[in-house]
């Protein structure tokens, strides 16, 4: 079966100077409990004896440690039908070009 799925990404230089993601799933949809829990390691949602979710429940896990490392944010939210999902992550200008590579050999 197919559902859609939208993504949006922009680049809001006006407020902070921020790349966020956003990404719409029309699927069946969690609730909010559920997404509270959907960045904690080998989290994968429902009941444990009739679950017919695949996966490790490390996915979101990974993604939300690597956002972190980058001082970003990500969030989850319930939507009727589905679930939103929201990066976050500044960018940080310099104002100067990146350096060249230095030859070690």
């Amino acid at each position: 079966a197919r559902r859609q799925l939208d993504i949006t990404f922009r680049h809001a230089a006006h407020r902070d100077d921020k790349l966020i993601l956003e990404i719409r799933d029309y699927g069946p949809g969690v609730s909010q409990q559920q997404c509270d829990k959907l960045f904690e390691l080998f989290y994968r949602g429902g009941d444990e004896l009739t679950r017919t979710t695949q996966g490790t429940g490390i996915g979101l896990a990974l993604v939300a440690q690597l956002v972190k490392a980058q001082q970003g944010q990500i969030t989850a939210h319930q939507m009727s039908p589905g679930l939103a999902l929201r990066l976050t992550l500044h960018t940080r200008h310099t104002g100067n070009e990146m350096p060249e590579p230095k030859v070690l050999a």
